[in-house]
């Protein structure tokens, strides 16, 4: 057996805190090699900058179409989460087949985090190889999955997906000069506050009328995947271009290690005081959100709000971040003596 492989699975099953693939025969079959594309001709490739690739994948959206409306499902009848229009206009086969396939994400999937269950971060890695003009072949894995795709597929296709597109592409077409212009600036000031290297092949960025609950999402194995919704695109100018970049800087920032992750429970350690929860996710929003709004204000942005401060994202918290991390980010004071002061400070507070 590939000790490569074994050794990639036991990686991939202590950063999911325990979350495993069922066998080490499985990660091999999600893992066969493939014939390695240009991101031009990949399935639903819409454009790239320097280090973003971009994409609208057809099969992709279906399947986050499907979570989210099968959620919805949970309080309503399904009438009542499709539009009349288009429900009126679904022969009785496809009432069948509606109804089928959200009741097999209601009971199958929806309790499998995007983000963080192996099923679905693999279901991702797997699905997005095809095109929209191929029926999804059989796997394994995910056999009855796809059975429950492919039958919806004409359904998706016809009532929905020229929409979906359509909103997807307008905001790649938004934002894409702005990415252009900033990126390597960006980049260059998260690898400086972080101590941390970008990885140097360009990140995917699959844009999907839908999302994780409509919010933005990303993986981090094998590489950096985000996952963008267009449907819920704040009408704020800048806010899906900050998210964007949030999102593309966490290979830099983790929980429990590198520079940042480090520095957090190095100070609580030695201090013997607790982290405050999700601390680490606080420094990342802050740190990308100060540097978009820089770029922003160059771009006549001038009242820009972090979209943590906007939004009141970790409450309380974000006054003490504003009072204590520019000190860092000037280079007046380490990342530690800073931390220091800000859990202590959290500490008082609750």
């Amino acid at each position: 057996m590939n000790l490569f492989l074994i050794f990639s699975a036991f990686l991939i099953f202590l950063d999911a805190g325990g979350l495993a693939y069922a066998s080490i025969a499985q990660y091999e079959q999600l893992s066969d090699k493939k014939t390695v594309l240009s991101p031009d001709d990949e399935p639903g490739f819409i454009g790239k900058s320097d280090r973003f690739t971009f994409y609208s994948h057809f099969w992709l959206n279906m399947h986050h179409f499907l979570y989210n409306k099968a959620i919805a499902l949970g309080e309503h009848k399904i009438e009542e989460i499709i539009e009349n229009q288009i429900w009126n206009n679904l022969s009785e086969k496809n009432h069948l087949i509606f109804n089928e396939v959200l009741l097999y994400y209601s009971e199958n999937i929806i309790d499998k985090d995007l983000r963080t269950s192996d099923y679905n971060s693999q279901f991702k890695r797997w699905v997005i190889q095809y095109k929209i003009k191929q029926t999804l072949p059989q796997h394994t894995v995910f056999e009855s999955h796809i059975d429950q795709l492919n039958n919806f597929k004409s359904i998706y296709l016809e009532f929905y997906w020229d929409k979906h597109s359509d909103t997807n592409n307008e905001v790649y077409s938004k934002n894409i000069d702005l990415i252009k212009k900033y990126e390597q600036k960006f980049i260059h000031q998260l690898e400086t506050l972080c101590k941390a290297s970008w990885q140097s092949k360009p990140i995917r960025i699959d844009i999907s009328y839908n999302s994780k609950r409509d919010i933005p999402y990303t993986t981090t194995h094998p590489s950096t995947h985000i996952v963008m919704d267009s449907k819920n695109t704040p009408a704020k100018e800048g806010v899906w271009l900050e998210l964007l970049l949030h999102e593309s800087s966490h290979h830099l920032i983790s929980s429990r290690s590198g520079f940042v992750g480090g520095t957090i429970n190095n100070v609580a350690q030695v201090e013997h005081l607790k982290i405050p929860s999700q601390l680490w996710h606080a420094y990342l929003f802050y740190f990308s959100g100060k540097v978009a709004k820089k770029f922003l204000g160059d771009e006549g942005a001038k009242d820009y709000k972090l979209y943590m401060e906007d939004n009141r994202f970790f409450g309380p918290m974000y006054p003490i971040l504003e009072k204590h991390l520019p000190q860092y980010m000037e280079n007046k004071e380490s990342l530690a003596a800073a931390t220091l002061k800000i859990i202590n400070e959290i500490s008082q507070k609750n």
